[in-house]
């Protein structure tokens, strides 16, 4: 039986390589940083540095992983809920089901478009890697990893990759009562590849990513996904009821 003491140290080490979450209110985000905190305290010791295992966002809007990426745009995101939307909903719906079935039917290759996504995750895992890495055994070292992890999650890379999913998800979201709010299956290959600069679409997906707060699973807990996912979840459900929540 360990003692006290080992108990403890144990106990943060689980912490520190063992446990993620994610919730949508802030709040909440800071209330289990605070009971990890407590629950790990080592006398003489720092307190673990947490922000990138405790992280804020919608646990159930978002890719869970990169291939997700892949999918492209979901005819059924253009649903008309307002009468306004009506006549754009039917247009980008018909648009979106020939533009997937032409990529399906292998007339657009994805080869060149992967790599770039590659190429960009590649860098910012290498990058995480490197963040991971770095010590936690002093006030100053926590500063550091601090500081580290922001200018982390602000890099190109994972800006990029970031806004394509979000990107993808938001067009079941975006109000459709214009209808360059919202982009189809070509045109988001076209932003993924780089042959098209910044749309209005962009624009208003970043909006709703902003105010939605999707999350996105493989980019956020990298070193998670690079070792085929997690080995257990635990999770009260969320309380709106199934129909509301569709």
């Amino acid at each position: 039986q360990p003692n006290p003491t080992d108990t403890r140290i144990g106990v943060r080490d689980a912490i520190r390589n063992c446990i993620y979450g994610v919730d949508k209110n802030p709040l909440a985000v800071e209330l289990c940083k605070v009971a990890m905190w407590l629950e790990a305290h080592v006398p003489g010791e720092p307190l673990n540095f947490l922000d990138h295992k405790i992280k804020n966002g919608d646990a159930i809007v978002g890719l869970a992983r990169m291939e997700e990426l892949y999918n492209g745009i979901a005819s059924d995101a253009f649903k008309a809920y307002k009468d306004e939307e009506k006549a754009n909903c039917t247009i980008l719906k018909k648009a979106n089901k020939k533009q997937r079935k032409a990529r399906e039917g292998g007339q657009l290759r994805l080869h060149n478009v992967k790599e770039v996504v590659n190429n960009k995750l590649k860098g910012y895992k290498t990058k995480f890697e490197a963040f991971a890495a770095l010590p936690e055994n002093s006030i100053e070292e926590i500063e550091a990893k601090k500081k580290a992890h922001k200018k982390l999650t602000s890099g190109t890379g994972y800006w990029f990759v970031n806004s394509l999913a979000d990107l993808q998800v938001a067009q079941f979201f975006v109000d459709k009562s214009e209808i360059d709010n919202a982009v189809t299956d070509d045109g988001y290959f076209d932003i993924m590849a780089g042959r098209k600069s910044q749309t209005k679409a962009e624009v208003m997906s970043l909006a709703e990513s902003t105010k939605r707060n999707f999350f996105h699973w493989f980019l956020e807990f990298p070193e998670v996904f690079a070792n085929e996912g997690f080995d257990c979840i635990l999770g009260n459900p969320p309380f709106l009821g199934g129909r509301k929540i569709s």
